[in-house]
């Protein structure tokens, strides 16, 4: 496969490297709400607004995608991620963890329409095989991530 040559192809590697496992990270969301006393109700409310958010996001990515391109989207949202994980991890309250998840989802989901039309531009018409090894690189990750979360909140 040539593409794996590709800078875009390495690029979106990379990203679902890190994306693996901050999907399996995703696991412990649950664990670490608790951990600010929430209740079930508060975590429910919490996890169906981040799919709402995801779906406003992925609206917007879209839009944004063709707006100002797909490259200054991808790096626009990549950079929301970044600080949304970061504003989550250094959250003190179940409300302020709660914001950045919105936002984590909502970038997360803005960064995918972005990403497949970069992928798309960059590889042309392969992009059917670009895109099936990048997402088998992130279940790669995420097998071993899904037992090192079980061994984490069972010790957390």
């Amino acid at each position: 496969m040539k593409n794996l040559r590709n800078r875009v192809v390495l690029a979106f590697l990379l990203f679902n490297l890190l994306g693996g496992i901050l999907f399996v990270g995703g696991a412990l969301l649950v664990s670490f709400m608790r951990s600010f006393g929430t209740t079930p109700a508060q975590l429910g409310l919490i996890l169906g607004a981040g799919w709402g958010a995801s779906v406003l996001g992925a609206l917007a990515g879209g839009h944004l995608a063709d707006r100002i391109g797909p490259r200054r989207t991808v790096l626009l949202t990549a950079a929301l991620v970044a600080l949304a994980l970061l504003g989550k991890a250094l959250s003190r309250h179940w409300l302020q963890a709660g914001a950045w998840h919105l936002l984590v989802m909502g970038a997360q989901a803005a960064l995918f329409p972005a990403s497949v039309a970069l992928l798309k531009s960059a590889v042309g018409e392969e992009v059917g095989g670009s895109l099936g090894f990048l997402n088998t690189v992130f279940s790669v990750v995420a097998i071993p991530g899904a037992a090192l979360t079980g061994w984490v909140v069972e010790r957390w």
